[in-house]
């Protein structure tokens, strides 16, 4: 069995259990992220505030295995980095809202390309945002709000979200 320095994990000993345990775990988790790329669009208003509350909680979870489980437990420690990098990868997706909000209306009118695919990644968000508890809404509205370049003007109405900019108007949800 031969073992290879890796920069972030230490040594890396190959052998065919590894190999038969990490294929499925990778397939796993290259399939889960097809489906959920796929079903961002239609069920992603339920299924980005899930994962990110279940991030949340693995990451505790693990953790708490970390600070107890003795320093020889690498697994507890590999998997608290995962659960954190998917946490820090959804709420990064809900960060870049405004960056992206911004440039559909800086570069007014975007292409059709650029309209379609702001609709896909952003309309779940957009629909956390409208139907968000109160405080939680004008909060996001505020941040929105805040990234809107000069002359542009950001509205919110009871069941939608959009802006306006001289000449040209982009309603990103309407219920």
């Amino acid at each position: 069995m031969k073992s290879v320095p890796m920069p972030w994990f230490g040594r890396i000993r190959f052998s065919t259990r590894t190999l038969l345990l990490l294929t499925p775990a990778v397939a796993l988790a290259v399939a889960l992220a097809v489906v959920l790329v796929q079903a961002w669009p239609s069920h992603g208003e339920w299924l980005g505030p899930a994962v990110l509350a279940g991030s949340f909680l693995l990451t505790t979870a693990l953790g708490a295995a970390v600070w107890i489980a003795p320093r020889r437990q690498r697994w507890a420690r590999r998997a608290l980095i995962g659960a954190l990098a998917v946490l820090l990868s959804i709420g990064l997706l809900y960060l870049s809202f405004g960056p992206a909000c911004w440039a559909m209306a800086f570069y007014h009118p975007p292409p059709p390309a650029a309209a379609r695919l702001f609709h896909h990644v952003y309309g779940p968000i957009a629909t956390n945002v409208v139907f968000a508890p109160p405080r939680l809404r004008e909060a996001c509205v505020a941040y929105l709000g805040w990234w809107m370049p000069a002359g542009a003007d950001f509205w919110e109405v009871d069941r939608g979200i959009g802006f306006n900019v001289p000449g040209w108007s982009y309603t990103i949800i309407s219920y």
